[in-house]
């Protein structure tokens, strides 16, 4: 929270002060905005865009070593059909 008021809310410089990919920050506004009681209302993104937020977020947990490699690759290539 005190990073997000430092940068004034610009999620980019949030991500480059704390050394996170973009939609590791997103998710833990995210948290942060439900640990508050509110409701987080989901982007209306077109579905490329879908596409490329989930293999981000795939990406950002192998990244975080919360999912190894091979689940991954299985998460990617699941996400495409």
């Amino acid at each position: 929270m005190e990073v997000f008021l430092k940068v004034r809310g610009n999620i980019r410089e949030m991500e480059k002060e704390l050394s996170i990919s973009y939609p590791t920050v997103r998710n833990r506004l995210d948290h942060i905005v439900e640990a508050l009681g509110y409701q987080t209302s989901p982007a209306t993104e077109t579905p490329a865009a879908t596409e490329d937020s989930q293999r981000k977020q795939i990406l950002s947990k192998l990244d975080e070593g919360a999912i190894t490699v091979e689940e991954a690759l299985k998460l990617i290539q699941a996400s495409k059909k």
